[in-house]
C-alpha cells in the first residue's frame, strides 16, 4: 500500500523537530504510561499506545498490549495518520484495502479496529499519535473522537512540557560539561517544572516537583514555604537566587538540600525569569531529585581521598586540605603545624612476617596516632610507612611538641599480631608555617627534621632546625649520583685481602663496593653512606654484589690453584626478605660454586630485630649450605656475648678502633687479647681489621690473632690486581683458613 507522498521540505521539518525534542530512543516516562493506560480502559480496547513515527520506522511509547515497541513505518496505520496529518478510524481493517495485507493485521496481534489522532509538538508538527486497536471490529462515533483528541491534547502537553524542561537544562549545559551522564539524567527521570507567576505572587508545581517533596500533588504552596522547604543552612542561598533571577534578570542554579520528613534529599535546580507576550513576568525553572547521584559522588569523594588499609586521609586528600589550610592562614593568625611521622622497622616486619603483618602494623600506628591527636589536628597516611598529622593551632611550637609526648608514649609497648610481638616505633619531623608559605615548602622544612630524627635520633620528633635542610640535601644528593652512577653502570666490587698474620698469605678476600665518580676516580661506599638509607637502591646494590661476587669467585676458581674465600656484607632485610636467600643460592649454583667459598658478614646491630628466631633459622640454613657467617666490627655494638652464644658465628672481626690503639694504650691490648682468648675457647676464627702498621701486625700475631686485613697489606682491589697479588702472595704453601679445631 502506498501511503500519501508528503512535502520534501515540510518532512524535513517535521523530522527536525521531532529530532530536537530528544524523545525517539527515551524511555517511556510515567505519564505516557499512565495516558495510553487511560485511552485502553476508557475505550475498553486492548491495545493502546502512542506512536512516535521517523523517517523509516515508528516507535510505540508506554504500549498497552503490546509486547513490540518498534514497526517499519511503511504501510502502517500510524504512517497514514503522520502523512495525512488528520485523524484517522478504520472500523474493519479487513474491508479496508489500504491496510488488509498489513503485517499488523495479517499476522498477531490480527487488529480489526484502529483509531489514531496526530500528536503535535509546540512547532504544530505531528511528531507521531496516540492510538487504540482491538481484534474486533468496532463502530467509533463521533463523541468517540473527541474524547480521544482531547487524550492527544493531554499528550502533547507532556510533550510541551518535556520541550520546556529541555529548553531550560540546554542552557546550563556549560555548566555541566564535567559529566555527560548526568547532564543527560537530568532530563529524565525524578524531574518537575515549577513557575512563579512574579505579578500574581503565586507558585505554581508539576505532578514531579509534588513527588520531589513527598507531598500530594496540588498542594498550595506559597514561595516563602517553598524556601523554607530547603534546610535552614541553604535558604539564604536559595532566597537570593530567586531575588536574583527577579531583580537583575539572571539565570541560576543551585545544588541544595531539601528536608523531607526526617531526612534530606539533595537536588538541582535551574531557573530564569520570561516574559509572556500580555507583558507578564513570569520565573520558571526545572527541580531535579540527585540524591542518589549526591550520595554517590560523596562516596566516590572519600573513596578517593580515604586511605582503604587505615581509614585515614590519604595522599591526595591531604594535599588538598593541607594546600586549604595554608591558604586560609592569609586571613587568621594561627599557624598551620605539620609532623611527618616514619614507622621504625616496618621493613623488618615485612621481610620477617610477610606484608599481612606490616599491614596489622600501619592500621595499629594509624589507631594510635588517630586517638591520641592533638586538639584541632587531622591525620593522613602519605604512602607505605609515612604519616602526617596537621592542622591549625594557635599553640606556639615549643607548647605543639610538647603535646606530641603523648603520640610517642603510644609507641612505648609492642603489640602482639599472629602469636608474634612486634615492636612499632616511630620518628618524626615536626615544622610550623611561615608567611608566604606553599605546601612544598612547609612539607620540605617537615621532611629535613624527619630525616634528622631517623639518622641521629631515632623514635622522637624532631623540630625543623635551618641547618638540617643541608642534612637533607646532602642525602638527596648521595641518592641522586648514586642512582646515577647505578644507571650508567659505574658500580664494581673490589677486594680487600684477607691474611693470615704468620706468613702474609691471602687466603680470603672482603668485597667492597667501589663507584667510578664523573671524572673516573674510584669512590669507597663511604661517599655514599646516606645514600645506602634508601630501601630500593640498598636492594639493588645487596643483588649486585651476589651476582658480582659469585661471577668472580668463579673466575678466580680458573685462574688459581687456591682461591681466597669472598665475604660480603649483608643487611637482616636481605637475609629476611622474600627471595634474598634464594637468590644467593641461585647465584652459587649457576656458576658451579658451593658456599664454603663465601662468608657473610653481619654487624651486631643487625641482630637487634623483632624475631630472633627468623634470622638465626635463616643463618643455620646458610651454615648447614657451608656459607661462613662473621659478625663484623666486634665490640663497638650490643649485646656482643648473647650473640656469639645465640648465632652461628665463625668469625669475629675486631674493630678497627681497638687496633688503632694496640700500640699506645695498654688497656686496647688486654681487651683484643680477651678477645681472642674468648673467641678461641668459643671454637671461633678472630680476624682484625684496619692494620695499618707493622707494629700493629706484630703485637696481633703475639697475642694470637691468625688473621688480619688493612692497608698494610693491601687496599681493596680490582679482581684482576687480586688475582694477580693472590698468586705472589700465596707462593709459599698455603694456611688452609677454616675454623679452628
Amino acid at each position: 500500500m502506498a501511503r500519501k507522498k508528503l512535502d520534501g521540505a515540510h518532512e524535513r521539518r517535521r523530522l527536525a523537530a521531532l529530532r530536537r525534542l530528544d524523545i525517539i530512543d527515551a524511555p517511556s516516562n510515567a505519564e505516557f504510561a499512565a495516558l495510553t493506560e487511560l485511552a485502553a480502559t476508557y475505550f475498553s480496547c486492548p491495545i493502546a499506545l502512542i506512536s512516535i513515527v521517523e523517517a523509516d520506522r515508528q516507535r510505540f511509547k508506554s504500549p498497552v498490549g503490546l509486547a513490540i515497541d518498534e514497526l517499519p513505518r511503511t504501510g502502517t496505520f500510524c504512517d497514514v495518520t503522520v502523512a495525512s496529518d488528520a485523524p484517522l478510524v478504520v472500523e474493519d481493517a479487513c474491508l479496508d484495502p489500504r491496510f488488509a495485507s498489513g503485517m499488523m493485521v495479517v499476522n498477531a496481534p490480527h487488529v480489526r479496529f484502529y483509531a489514531g489522532i496526530p500528536v503535535r509538538e509546540s512547532h504544530g508538527y505531528a511528531i507521531g499519535n496516540l492510538c487504540i486497536a482491538d481484534i474486533e471490529p468496532r463502530r467509533f462515533r463521533a463523541e468517540d473522537m473527541a474524547a480521544l483528541a482531547k487524550l492527544a491534547r493531554l499528550a502533547e502537553n507532556i510533550i510541551r512540557t518535556h520541550e520546556r524542561e529541555n529548553q531550560l537544562i540546554d542552557r546550563t549545559n556549560q555548566l555541566e560539561k564535567w559529566n555527560t551522564l548526568f547532564r543527560q539524567s537530568e532530563r529524565m527521570a525524578q524531574l518537575g517544572t515549577w513557575e512563579v507567576d512574579i505579578d500574581n505572587e503565586t507558585l505554581s508545581w508539576s505532578d514531579g516537583v509534588y513527588r520531589i517533596h513527598d507531598m500530594p500533588a496540588g498542594t498550595p504552596v506559597t514561595v516563602a514555604e517553598a524556601i523554607d522547604f530547603y534546610v535552614p543552612e541553604d535558604r539564604d542561598m536559595v532566597a537570593r537566587a530567586v531575588a536574583d533571577a527577579v531583580a537583575r534578570d539572571t539565570p541560576f542554579r543551585y545544588e541544595a538540600d531539601l528536608a523531607v520528613g526526617d531526612d534530606t534529599r539533595r537536588i538541582r535546580s535551574v531557573g530564569e525569569m520570561i516574559v509572556d507576550s500580555g507583558g507578564g513576568r513570569r520565573l520558571v525553572g526545572v527541580i531535579k531529585d540527585i540524591d542518589v547521584q549526591h550520595k554517590a559522588t560523596e562516596a566516590l569523594k572519600t573513596l578517593a581521598f580515604t586511605d582503604s588499609l587505615t581509614g585515614a586521609m590519604n595522599r591526595l586528600g591531604f594535599d588538598q586540605e593541607f594546600a586549604r589550610m595554608l591558604d586560609a592562614t592569609d586571613i587568621g593568625s594561627d599557624l598551620v603545624h605539620l609532623v611527618i611521622l616514619d614507622l621504625d622497622g616496618l621493613k623488618s616486619i615485612n621481610d620477617v612476617y610477610g606484608h599481612l603483618s606490616g599491614d596489622f602494623a600501619i592500621r595499629h600506628t594509624a589507631d594510635i596516632l588517630a586517638a591520641l591527636l592533638p586538639k584541632n589536628t587531622c591525620l593522613a597516611r602519605l604512602g607505605g610507612d609515612e604519616f602526617a598529622i596537621f592542622g591549625r593551632s594557635p599553640l606556639s611550637p615549643r607548647n605543639f611538641l610538647a603535646t606530641l609526648s603523648n603520640v610517642q608514649r603510644g609507641f612505648d609497648k609492642g603489640v602482639v599480631n599472629d602469636g608474634h610481638y612486634l615492636t612499632i616505633g616511630i620518628s618524626g619531623g615536626y615544622a610550623v608555617s611561615q608567611p608566604g608559605d606553599r605546601p612544598s615548602n612547609l612539607l620540605s622544612r617537615a621532611d629535613a627534621a624527619l630525616y634528622h630524627s631517623k639518622r641521629m635520633t631515632p623514635g622522637t620528633i624532631s623540630l625543623f632546625a635551618p641547618e638540617m635542610t643541608e642534612q637533607s640535601h646532602d642525602r638527596s644528593s648521595a641518592v641522586a649520583r648514586l642512582r646515577e652512577a647505578i644507571g650508567e653502570n659505574r658500580i664494581s666490587a673490589y677486594y680487600q685481602p684477607i691474611v693470615q698474620l704468620s706468613d702474609g698469605a691471602i687466603h680470603a678476600c672482603e668485597a667492597l663496593l667501589r663507584v667510578r665518580g664523573e671524572d673516573g676516580e674510584i669512590e669507597t661506599a663511604e661517599r655514599y653512606a646516606l645514600a645506602f638509607e634508601d630501601a630500593k637502591i640498598s636492594r639493588h646494590i645487596g643483588g649486585f654484589m651476589v651476582k658480582t661476587t659469585t661471577r668472580d669467585r668463579a673466575a678466580m676458581a680458573r685462574r688459581l690453584d687456591a682461591p681466597p674465600r669472598i665475604s660480603f656484607n649483608v643487611t637482616a632485610p636481605d637475609l629476611l626478605s622474600y627471595g634474598g636467600v634464594e637468590y644467593f643460592h641461585e647465584m652459587v649454583a649457576a656458576n658451579g660454586l658451593h658456599h664454603s667459598q663465601f662468608c657473610i658478614e653481619l654487624t651486631e646491630s643487625m641482630l637487634l630485630v623483632n624475631d630472633k628466631g627468623a634470622l638465626k633459622a635463616t643463618l643455620v640454613e646458610l651454615r648447614k649450605a657451608g656459607t661462613m657467617i662473621a659478625l663484623d666490627d666486634f665490640g663497638t655494638g650490643y649485646s656482643s656475648l648473647t650473640h656469639l652464644r645465640d648465632f652461628p658465628i665463625d668469625f669475629i672481626k675486631i674493630d678497627k678502633s681497638f687496633v688503632a690503639r694496640l700500640e699506645h694504650e695498654h688497656e686496647s691490648r688486654l681487651i683484643v687479647q680477651s678477645l681472642i682468648q674468648m673467641a678461641e675457647n668459643l671454637n671461633i676464627m678472630t680476624i682484625a681489621e684496619g692494620i695499618e702498621t707493622e707494629g700493629q701486625a706484630r703485637l696481633l700475631r703475639q697475642i694470637g690473632c691468625v688473621y688480619g686485613q688493612g692497608f698494610l697489606f693491601a687496599k681493596a682491589l680490582p679482581l684482576d690486581r687480586l688475582i694477580e697479588r693472590a698468586k705472589t702472595a700465596n707462593a709459599r704453601e698455603p694456611i688452609r683458613l677454616a675454623k679452628a679445631g
